[in-house]
């Protein structure tokens, strides 16, 4: 089940059906909407919400994918992805998480610091190696500042998480 922290903010996450190319496959995406609930973002009202869910990982490695786009405005209205152990991590609306504020024991789940600049969607498949039995929260994370920015915001499509059963090569010599 996913769990919303959208507060009083005016921009909230919701898991809903296609409004304005908001989902790339299936019925339904995790997308940001305005006050009148249409796949679009105020910029001249900021916010930061968040969408999670708990996950139980056994010890091993797993892959996790998911499509995105968010055009936003680079470092000041975007998404992010990352696990975050539930025991140390505390999420509210109305308070951004910046990396600075994020344990070492949080993974990041994409490539680039931020997600935005991306009017397209994107794929982002990331492997992790969890050591030990541990929850973890999966965050979805939007940020605006309340100043400009271009829509869409952020989009979540096609989650998916799986363990490795064989062993990923990552270094292979041949001669």
């Amino acid at each position: 089940v996913w769990l919303f922290a959208n507060g009083s903010q005016r921009n909230k996450f919701v898991i809903a059906g296609n409004s304005n190319n908001s989902v790339l496959s299936g019925d339904k995406a995790l997308y940001v909407v305005d006050a009148v609930n249409e796949y679009a973002y105020d910029n001249a009202a900021s916010a930061d919400i968040y969408a999670y869910r708990t996950f139980l990982f056994e010890p091993g490695e797993y892959q996790i994918s998911y499509d995105w786009k968010c055009n936003g405005e680079g470092e000041n209205d975007y998404g992010r992805v990352f696990f975050a152990p539930v025991t140390e991590f505390y999420i509210s609306a109305g308070t951004e998480i910046g990396a600075d504020k994020l344990s070492d024991r949080c993974i990041a789940l994409h490539d680039v610091n931020k997600l935005s600049g991306s009017a397209d969607w994107k794929h982002e498949t990331q492997i992790i190696n969890v050591e030990k039995l541990v929850n973890y929260h999966l965050v979805v994370q939007w940020s605006n500042d309340g100043m400009d920015g271009v829509n869409p915001p952020l989009s979540i499509d096609n989650i998916s998480i799986g363990k490795v059963e064989c062993g990923i090569i990552k270094n292979l010599n041949l001669h």
